[in-house]
């Protein structure tokens, strides 16, 4: 049975330029900015250590110039770990041709499998697959370890064997799901939860998940 997959990258940005670096996504405190200094991409433990709202390098706690501290009345503890923060924090400009030549490729890798119909880029972000066959939950690991092997990005995968609308949905379940929220009445045949992909994917060890 055919099953169409909307697959959302999350970070994608920061988390290719943090593969390509040779770091972990999840490890590393890094942030793409762009020309006029707002944030356009951010790792998770960037959001943490310097709050979720964080949208320009202007309300960094620190001069993005020579990395001195703008906060006054710091004990010597709270200097001491923000200044760790500082100087484990990566800030890069944004490099948007090679990005979307990465992004292209990971397009293109996804396409090359045998039971993959046709891949289409919603957005930069959102990416809608065909499959020939019906995807299980190990297929579904199977694709999220693909795509983080190959460009460091972690996913969030929806499918449905009745239409994109339905895959659109299983998508924000699957999301809620990784968040740990409880969900109620999902139907099996058009739901597939998404904790971790196929064809010349289904061969490929160690998966990792989002949670």
């Amino acid at each position: 049975m055919k099953t169409r997959a909307i697959i959302e990258f999350k970070d994608t940005y920061a988390s290719m330029e943090c593969h390509n670096l040779g770091y972990q996504t999840k490890e590393t405190a890094l942030a793409i900015i762009s020309p006029t200094g707002h944030i356009l991409s951010s790792t998770p433990l960037f959001r943490k250590a310097y709050g979720s709202k964080m949208t320009h390098i202007d309300q960094l706690p620190f001069h993005i110039d020579n990395l001195t501290i703008k906060a006054r009345g710091l004990s010597q503890k709270a200097k001491a770990n923000l200044e760790d923060w500082i100087a484990h924090t990566i800030i890069l400009p944004m490099d948007y041709d090679r990005y979307f030549a990465q992004h292209q490729e990971l397009l293109h890798l996804l396409a090359e499998s045998p039971v993959v119909e046709s891949v289409q880029a919603l957005t930069y972000k959102t990416v809608k697959i065909q499959f020939s066959e019906s995807l299980n939950d190990e297929h579904i690991r199977q694709l999220q370890g693909f795509i983080l092997r190959k460009a460091g990005i972690y996913s969030y995968i929806g499918t449905s064997t009745v239409s994109d609308r339905n895959a659109h949905q299983a998508l924000e379940w699957a999301k809620l799901d990784v968040n740990g929220r409880s969900h109620n009445d999902h139907k099996p045949a058009i739901f597939h939860r998404s904790k971790g992909l196929l064809g010349g994917f289904f061969h490929h060890g160690n998966q990792e998940s989002i949670a």
